[in-house]
């Protein structure tokens, strides 16, 4: 599934009408036995997913990945309960991931506490930090490869 908004700028109201718009649509899934819920989210497009887990989805989010998500300090902007693993990756020197962050005056704005983080240096792409996570196919290449890492470490380790 894809789920596309569209904010009119850097607004809370916006992140939670797309939030509510969100848990409908999964809602509205008809998941399968066992199938799993994994979302990639780009921008505030992190902070919507974030948001949408405190609503009461009707299926858990086995794995949230969050691209260049502006670190917003809100209750709401906390993983709810039924995230299962959460990973936050950044382009190193994205000023618009800054800029839209609450943590402005700190040195980790882009980190996310209650994530397992991840920088990536992306300043060989053509495209801009901000878009070249999404649209340069080598760095979503090195962020996927990241990631696909992350998760045969987990399942080495829970397979101990």
């Amino acid at each position: 599934m894809l789920f596309e908004w569209s904010p009119s700028g850097n607004k809370n109201a916006d992140r939670v009408a797309a939030a509510q718009t969100l848990r409908t649509m999964i809602a509205a899934h008809p998941f399968t036995a066992g199938e799993k819920l994994n979302m990639i989210a780009h921008s505030h497009g992190g902070n919507v997913a974030l948001a949408a887990s405190h609503l009461g989805l009707a299926h858990r989010i086995d794995n949230l990945i969050t691209l260049n998500k502006p670190t917003l300090l809100r209750e709401a902007y906390q993983p709810g309960r039924n995230i299962e693993s959460f990973y936050n990756i950044s382009a190193a020197k994205d000023w618009i991931q800054w800029a839209a962050s609450d943590k402005k005056m700190m040195v980790n704005f882009a980190m996310d506490g209650n994530a397992v983080n991840h920088t990536i240096d992306t300043s060989a792409s053509n495209i801009k930090p901000h878009a070249a996570l999404i649209w340069d196919d080598t760095f979503r290449e090195v962020w996927w490869e990241w990631f696909q890492d992350q998760q045969r470490t987990r399942s080495t380790r829970e397979a101990r």
